[in-house]
């Protein structure tokens, strides 16, 4: 029987609770199915500004300010067989407004869930430039 290596469902919406709980219920759901999940995270929310402009005009009638959720959960060696089931159970029941998104896993999902620390990064570059005039090495 074949098998998929690491498989993510990532799951976006607006509405934080309702998010949460729908990954909360993958998650559980996924362990019922007999599926190992791997692991399970969330990313920083992006945040988005969205306007509204009047009929043919250029002229803005609203804004919005959005925010945009994701919780995501990773299945390891999931059965061929029992993926697509699995799949179609948590596309039926959805809840309104959120998005259900499988793909296979790759490294740059993992570096997207960490929040670069700016004070880290402009110090480590202090170092490198204290490093570079004296002539040291690393």
């Amino acid at each position: 029987m074949a098998e998929y290596d690491l498989v993510n469902f990532q799951l976006t919406g607006y509405d934080f609770p309702v998010l949460e709980e729908f990954g909360k219920y993958v998650h559980h759901s996924a362990e019922r199915f007999g599926l190992e999940v791997e692991d399970a995270w969330g990313t920083p929310s992006k945040h988005l500004k969205v306007t509204r402009l009047k009929a043919e005009s250029t002229v803005v009638e609203a804004e919005y300010k959005l925010q945009v959720y994701e919780r995501n959960i990773q299945v390891a060696n999931a059965a061929s067989t029992v993926l697509p089931l699995f799949m179609d159970a948590m596309q039926s029941s959805l809840p309104a407004g959120v998005t259900l998104r499988v793909y296979p896993h790759f490294n740059v999902y993992t570096e997207v869930r960490y929040i670069p620390d700016l004070e880290l990064k402009q110090l480590k570059s202090q170092v490198e430039e204290m490093i570079e005039k004296r002539g040291l090495k690393k």
